[in-house]
């Protein structure tokens, strides 16, 4: 049978590409079942996508972002931050846009 391994710790890791267009992959590991919250925001602190997702299986998990608001529009060119969280972990990576 197939064997899955769980991850001994959460971890977030770095965003690929970037630079980036159309889309980043957001890979995340969990050890346990977790409620995972994604924010990204604009350089100037302007939440412009979030994503809430309860209760995901331990694993690898990837996310995949399309330089889009929640809400479908494109955002512009520039520096994004993401804020991972998940269980007690919480992880801020940067991810440059380029259109």
């Amino acid at each position: 049978g197939q064997v899955h391994l769980v991850p001994q710790n959460y971890r977030l890791d770095p965003p690929f590409p970037t630079p980036f267009n159309p889309v980043v992959n957001l890979r995340y590991a969990l050890p346990e079942r977790s409620a995972v919250d994604v924010a990204i925001y604009y350089i100037i602190g302007q939440r412009v996508y979030h994503k809430l997702l309860e209760g995901q299986e331990p694993g690898l998990h990837t996310i995949q972002w399309r330089g889009e608001t929640g809400t479908g529009y494109s955002v512009g060119s520039g520096l994004y931050f993401v804020r991972f969280n998940a269980g007690i972990f919480l992880a801020t990576r940067k991810i440059l846009l380029i259109k």
